[in-house]
């Protein structure tokens, strides 16, 4: 057999050998790979699905707490006086607080006040016999053995599953003898999943245990789901993924089976990848397959001698793309062929560098492109956002101006107001945010009056300090140093940590603003006398949209302050750092160098 057969046999059986083999590697592995990348996404979104479920909970039962706990509660459960229910149990306060359900309980189990409220058409509606009677039945709900016990779930009643808190009624400083029990509820109808899945941006659906109208999936899905696999995932479709989990009642019963479904995007993506990973493989072997029997055809014969001169001249002249001629058949051919497959290869990668060089230059221009993209679509949404806004914002306002009587009309008024600044403060954060992480986010340095601008933001916030009854105190010396920063960033940032501080401390409570010159650098401190912050809140405080468990349902924003307190301080050089143990207040710190040095351009 001829050199030249063999060598054709063996570049054609390495080179369907090789497509085979990654043929079967891409299907076994990479796409094995995918799968399990698309299941780790559907666990993340019912973990997402489960967490707005809990939160909703959680406010529920936060709600509950600040109602069982409260001196007018704990009066009324004994002389049950109309004042408390004309001032409190209003159609307005169910509205408020989105309750279908309040029930006062007293000691021996007795409901002495109930009402049921229907939030669609926001009208008062007879109290369902169902849940007297499914409180009968478990009386657990309405007799608490200690003054921390509490019950927060989900019960299942024939009118519908109803999100259900229960806590025993105390005085103010949660303080006992129990006098009874206050039973809070919501259903959890299709309004409110309709209302989770648009907070998580997730298609959710919610079926009951036992429904005979439960589509087959779901059932395929409960007699998969166990205590060691909680969460079971399945394709419904090519173009569709879900995942399900078990949601137990308030008696840790199964009550309902939640689904997230979501697209096959990245299971087609690696599909997708996958086959244009063959046929460029393909291709590359071709191409480099009749380059390689090209070469070695023309230059098998070539002899000693004129290989030993072509090989000098080639040397002393360095180009590359010349190639020596060896006649014949013999050792001397094979030599002359390894020679210029050498010289083919060098010549190829340096063929690949110069490419290589072109594709990084457009990719970067390709970047570029991209980024400014994001930005004019983050200018454009934003000013989509405030247009709609201004008008809500100056209307409010006209409004509570011609409002003149104290009344449900002036309340709807403040609240629309309220509403419509925090939404505007809120697009400002996310828009300042978007501009930090494209690095548009810029300050506009000057000289700073430090003490003069913190004793100015004290006394703008000391009226709010007054109407939440803080004690607001200024421990400033004298003088403090004049530093280069821009003001307007400087006071957000304070501003936004003596926001929190508000929050977070209840009524009666103090919060001091200190200042000192430490070294090259301002140190700024917000002290407040809150419930303080645990360690594991702690490690994620300055991270976006993150807020205490507690509190994410009673207080309004994002949780982009500290992130964005953040960024401005570390944008003037500075550091930003929290000093909290539960039960005993928090102190937020940050830093600005006397001196900032500007970045090169």
């Amino acid at each position: 057999m001829t050199l030249r057969r063999k060598t054709l046999l063996i570049i054609a059986g390495t080179f369907y050998g090789v497509i085979i083999l990654l043929f079967f590697i891409s299907r076994t592995i990479l796409l094995e790979s995918y799968a399990d990348l698309e299941r780790q996404s559907i666990y993340r979104d019912v973990d997402r699905a489960l967490a707005s479920y809990s939160q909703e909970l959680a406010g529920l039962e936060t709600t509950t707490s600040d109602w069982a706990a409260w001196d007018d509660t704990y009066a009324f459960i004994a002389d049950t006086n109309e004042e408390y229910i004309r001032s409190n149990l209003t159609d307005s306060t169910f509205i408020e607080l989105g309750l279908n359900v309040m029930l006062y309980v007293d000691a021996d189990g007795r409901i002495v006040f109930s009402k049921a409220f229907d939030l669609e058409n926001e009208e008062a509606i007879p109290l369902p016999q169902s849940i007297p009677d499914y409180l009968a039945d478990h009386d657990f709900l309405i007799a608490h053995q200690d003054l921390e016990s509490s019950y927060a779930g989900i019960i299942v009643l024939p009118e519908g599953t109803m999100l259900l808190a229960s806590l025993p009624i105390l005085t103010s400083e949660d303080e006992g003898p129990i006098r009874g029990t206050l039973i809070m509820g919501r259903y959890l109808d299709a309004t409110k999943v309709k209302e989770l899945a648009e907070i998580t941006l997730l298609s959710i659906g919610i079926y009951k245990v036992g429904d005979p109208r439960i589509p087959p999936d779901f059932s395929n899905a409960l007699s998969s789901i166990s205590t060691a696999s909680p969460v079971f995932v399945q394709p419904l479709s090519d173009h569709s993924v879900a995942g399900y989990t078990l949601i137990r009642d308030i008696s840790e019963q199964p009550a309902l089976i939640l689904r997230v479904d979501a697209p096959r995007d990245i299971y087609q993506q690696g599909q997708s990848a996958i086959s244009y990973l063959i046929l460029t493989i393909v291709g590359v072997s071709l191409a480099f397959g009749l380059v390689t029997i090209l070469l070695l055809e023309r230059q098998i014969l070539s002899r000693l001698s004129y290989l030993s001169r072509s090989v000098s001249d080639i040397g002393s002249g360095g180009k590359l793309s010349a190639r020596v001629s060896v006649p014949g058949s013999d050792e001397l051919s094979k030599l002359g062929a390894t020679i210029n497959g050498m010289l083919s290869a060098l010549e190829e990668s340096e063929t690949e560098l110069r490419n290589l060089f072109e594709e990084e230059k457009k990719l970067r221009q390709d970047l570029e492109a991209e980024i400014n993209k994001r930005v004019e679509f983050t200018r454009a949404l934003v000013h989509e956002l405030k247009t709609p806004i201004t008008p809500v914002l100056a209307s409010s306002e006209l409004l509570l101006e011609e409002i003149k009587e104290a009344g449900i009309l002036q309340e709807l008024a403040q609240n629309i107001n309220q509403g419509a600044y925090n939404l505007n403060q809120r697009i400002d954060e996310l828009l300042d945010l978007a501009r930090g992480e494209v690095g548009l986010l810029h300050l506009n340095l000057g000289s700073v009056d430090s003490g003069q601008l913190l004793r100015s933001i004290v006394d703008s916030v000391r009226p709010l300090a007054r109407q939440n009854k803080h004690m607001l105190n200024a421990e400033l010396p004298p003088s403090l140093p004049i530093i280069q920063a821009d003001e307007d960033r400087l006071r957000q940032v304070v501003l936004n940590l003596l926001n929190n501080a508000f929050k977070f401390t209840p009524s009666g409570g103090s919060i001091t603003v200190r200042a000192r010159e430490e070294g090259n650098a301002l140190v700024v401190e917000v002290q407040d006398t809150g419930r303080g912050i645990s360690k594991a809140a702690q490690e994620r405080l300055f991270e976006p949209y993150q807020q205490l468990e507690r509190e994410k349902t009673r207080l309004s924003g994002l949780g982009l302050g500290l992130s964005l307190s953040k960024k401005l301080v570390e944008l003037h050089g500075g550091q930003i750092w929290v000093q909290s143990e539960k039960g005993k207040g928090s102190t937020f710190s940050f830093s600005i160098p006397l001196e900032v040095n500007k970045p090169q351009d």
